[in-house]
């Protein structure tokens, strides 16, 4: 219960900081997607879609985000199209939404071992990683 209200005030948080800052965040935000897959695709990362899967619900988020905040109340920099009130109340509904897509997406991330062990449940498979990384050439 506590998890997803401290989402929905984040997500209030970014939307009070104003247009345009909610835009900048957004657009200092997403480029990093296309340099983890141009990092992930030289560490020799066949399958970018499947390491990507789990996290599309931040875009959505971000460009959601924004857009609402472009078009929100005029006491947020918006556009004055969406009347205030309204305005956080589509912010609170897609934090909850976004929120339970993220923690779906999370969990079945983990159940299909991405992105690799889990290094406090399983710590001998990660040493044994290492291990294994060390004895490799680079």
């Amino acid at each position: 219960m506590l998890c997803p209200l401290t989402f929905v005030f984040a997500a209030c948080a970014l939307y009070w900081s104003k247009w345009p800052n909610t835009g900048i965040v957004t657009a200092l935000t997403l480029p990093a997607a296309p340099i983890a897959a141009l990092v992930l695709s030289r560490k020799g990362e066949k399958n970018l879609s499947r390491q990507f899967a789990p996290a599309w619900w931040i875009v959505f988020f971000l460009g959601a985000l924004s857009l609402l905040s472009w078009l929100g109340s005029t006491d947020f920099g918006g556009r004055g199209a969406i009347p205030g009130g309204v305005d956080i109340a589509l912010v609170a509904v897609m934090a909850l939404v976004t929120y339970f897509w993220a923690v779906r997406a999370g969990v079945k991330a983990h159940c299909a071992g991405l992105p690799g062990p889990d290094p406090v449940l399983d710590a001998e498979a990660v040493q044994d990683d290492v291990r294994e990384r060390e004895l490799t050439p680079a």
